[in-house]
C-alpha cells in the first residue's frame, strides 16, 4: 500500500475520475465528466494505491498561504471500512503541513462527518444541502 501525489490529466488522474464517478457522482445521478474539471490542474491530487489499483483519492484546494479545503474524498467500495480513507487523510495532512498549510476546511456529507470527527475535525456549521444531500462544514488546525 502506498500513498501518492497524482498528476493532473495522467492515467492515474483518469482512474481518480472513474473512482469519484462511481462513489460520489453516479449514486446521485450526476456525471463528473459533464463538470468543468480544469480548476483541478492547480489543486493537489492524492491517492492510495494497493496492488497497483487506486483504492482511495482526495483533493486539496489551496485557499490561501496557510489554508486548504479538502474535497472529493472517495474510497473504492471494495476498500471501504478497511482504514484506507484514514491512512490517505493522514498522508494528505502531512503533505499539506510540509507545504505550510496549518488550517484545513471541508464540506462533509453528514454520513461521513463521524469519520472526520474521529480524525480531529470539528463541525463548524448547521446542516446545509450541497449536490442535493445534507452536508456540514468542518475544520481542523494542523
Amino acid at each position: 500500500m502506498e500513498c501518492i501525489t497524482i498528476g493532473y490529466d495522467t492515467p492515474r488522474y483518469k482512474e481518480m475520475l472513474a473512482l469519484r464517478q462511481e462513489v460520489l457522482r453516479a449514486p446521485l445521478g450526476l456525471d463528473i465528466y459533464a463538470e468543468s474539471l480544469c480548476e483541478e490542474a492547480s489543486q493537489w491530487l492524492y491517492g492510495l494505491i494497493d496492488n497497483d489499483q487506486l483504492m482511495a483519492c482526495l483533493i486539496a484546494k489551496p485557499v490561501d498561504d496557510t489554508t486548504a479545503k479538502l474535497r472529493q474524498m472517495a474510497v473504492s467500495p471494495a476498500a471501504q471500512g478497511k482504514g484506507y480513507g484514514a491512512i490517505l487523510l493522514r498522508y494528505v495532512e502531512q503533505q499539506l503541513t510540509a507545504k505550510g498549510i496549518h488550517h484545513i476546511t471541508l464540506h462533509a456529507r453528514c454520513s461521513a462527518s463521524e469519520f472526520y470527527t474521529k480524525a480531529g475535525y470539528g463541525i463548524q456549521s448547521e446542516v446545509f444541502a450541497e449536490v442535493g444531500i445534507p452536508h456540514v462544514s468542518m475544520a481542523k488546525d494542523l
